[in-house]
């Protein structure tokens, strides 16, 4: 598992980050409904799924077939934060 800090920062930070972790916000979706969601290559998904997962932000269950996703406590939190940054207008 990464360590609180700078890794953590660079794992919510990299590329479809934010979008996944934004669109879990509404709740737990299966990878299929996170890929229609953010967009993307499925492989880039499963990748950044798995960094989330792997450093705390999300916590994943099993549905049969189906690989559902949610935010844990501090990744709600850090997805909160993501989403006000996001509708702060550029200077």
């Amino acid at each position: 598992m990464y360590g609180r800090g700078s890794m953590s920062a660079q794992i919510i930070t990299a590329w479809k980050s934010p979008e996944i972790m934004i669109a879990l916000l509404k709740g737990p979706l299966c990878v299929g409904e996170l890929l229609k969601a953010v967009g993307g290559s499925s492989t880039t998904i499963v990748d950044r799924v798995n960094h989330l997962v792997e450093a705390g932000f999300i916590k994943e269950r099993r549905e049969g077939r189906k690989r559902v996703l949610e935010l844990t406590p501090s990744g709600a939190k850090a997805a909160r934060a993501l989403k006000k940054l996001s509708e702060v207008p550029e200077v």
